[in-house]
């Protein structure tokens, strides 16, 4: 998972953000690699940024029924964000644009759940711990679509 997220990030580089290239790329690898090719992309969205906001918006529609494996990308670049003390217009605009709230917001919101989920110690303290907390980012991301 976390070699194919790297590949999402390559791909929203390599593609200039543009959401049908990427979404073409994406679709060329199995059906099992895809959502964290996705997430990944989601990530680099909105932690890298460099595109407007109809732009952001193209992505979800691309990638169809993987949206939700995106938007978890996007709340871990808020959280990632949010915990380093860098916040970013990008990642603001992303969150914003695709999660319907602010990047803090994100933030608090993907912190709270990594505590109920991993408790107290860090997520991805062990090899396949932060497995737990996508599954559930993803789950209450479904509910919200």
């Amino acid at each position: 998972r976390g070699f194919d997220a790297g590949i999402g990030r390559c791909l929203w580089f390599r593609e200039g953000g543009g959401a049908d290239r990427i979404a073409a790329v994406i679709a060329q690898f199995s059906p099992e690699r895809q959502p964290a090719l996705w997430s990944g992309t989601g990530f680099a969205c909105a932690y890298a940024g460099g595109v407007d906001a109809d732009r952001l918006r193209a992505l979800p529609v691309a990638a169809g029924a993987r949206a939700p494996d995106l938007r978890v990308g996007v709340q871990i670049a808020a959280w990632t964000r949010g915990n380093a003390g860098n916040p970013s217009p990008f990642t603001d605009l992303a969150a914003g644009t695709l999660l319907g709230r602010t990047a803090e917001a994100a933030h608090a919101e993907a912190e709270a759940l990594r505590q109920e989920v991993c408790g107290a110690g860090q997520a991805g303290a062990e090899p396949g711990s932060e497995r737990p907390m996508i599954d559930k980012w993803k789950d209450r991301l479904l509910r919200k679509d």
